[in-house]
């Protein structure tokens, strides 16, 4: 059996989901919008030009999650995924996701988002596998930190290994 390692962004979606869900953030009244906005477009430029401090990205990112339980995120991403995600997933990723099925390929997604979004992404691509950002949670509320090495850069194929060897 082989295996298939996909990105995210840009690669099975047409965009970037960490800033989509920012836009979702504001739109749900989570974060105030124009100011959050504002500071997510200069971190994604940031990270364009790969001077992005990973860590500084989640721990903004991530701020408008703390206190929140996973299921009380999992209730407005599944609705995220449907309607704002699903539109954006080039069509060519399903045919290349089906061929690697139909061989029996085992299928992972790899990306430097949030675990929570691309879980559902790509559960909804028919995915398992999954290496992305793990948050932290302290007493089923997410804290606002992450865990374990991140999956950007470097800690893609140190986590890949990870994966590999368990």
């Amino acid at each position: 059996m082989a295996l298939a390692i996909f990105d995210l962004d840009e690669t099975l979606i047409d965009g970037d989901c960490a800033s989509l869900w920012s836009h979702e953030m504001a739109k749900l009244g989570w974060v105030d919008g124009e100011s959050f906005l504002r500071k997510d477009a200069e971190l994604m430029a940031e990270y364009a030009f790969c001077r992005l401090a990973m860590e500084d990205y989640m721990t903004f990112s991530l701020a408008p999650l703390v206190g929140r339980t996973a299921e009380e995120v999992a209730h407005v991403v599944g609705p995220f995924v449907e309607d704002v995600i699903e539109p954006l997933i080039y069509s060519d990723a399903m045919r290349y996701i089906a061929e690697h099925r139909k061989a029996g390929d085992r299928i992972l997604v790899i990306s430097a988002s949030a675990e929570f979004l691309v879980g559902a992404i790509a559960e909804r691509l028919g995915i398992a596998d999954v290496l992305a950002i793990q948050l932290e949670e302290q007493h089923g509320f997410y804290s606002g930190n992450t865990r374990g090495v991140l999956t950007y850069r470097e800690g893609k194929v140190t986590r890949l290994r990870e994966w590999a060897e368990a």
